[in-house]
């Protein structure tokens, strides 16, 4: 039986690709600001992944930019994606 993935092996660039691809391809062209929100929570996850050893000087601001873009970007799903087709 294979090991579990870490943390390091499902948060890496090619995963993050794999995600923003997806987001890519399925989301409408006529929703940017959805899309945007959608890429935005990627991005700021693995961010946050990336930086979350806050005892190294340089990455204790990128984790809370990280952080805040991440709040950011979920709020833009919350306002601008409907997901109603889900809940039917």
């Amino acid at each position: 039986m294979d090991a579990a993935l870490s943390s390091t092996d499902f948060f890496s660039p090619y995963t993050r690709g794999i995600f923003l691809g997806v987001i890519d391809s399925v989301s409408g062209q006529f929703s940017t600001d959805c899309k945007a929100g959608l890429t935005g929570t990627i991005v700021s996850a693995f961010d946050t992944v990336t930086y979350k050893n806050i005892l190294v000087p340089s990455n204790t601001i990128k984790l809370q930019l990280a952080v805040n873009n991440l709040i950011a970007a979920s709020n833009n799903i919350i306002a601008y994606c409907s997901f109603n087709q889900l809940a039917n």
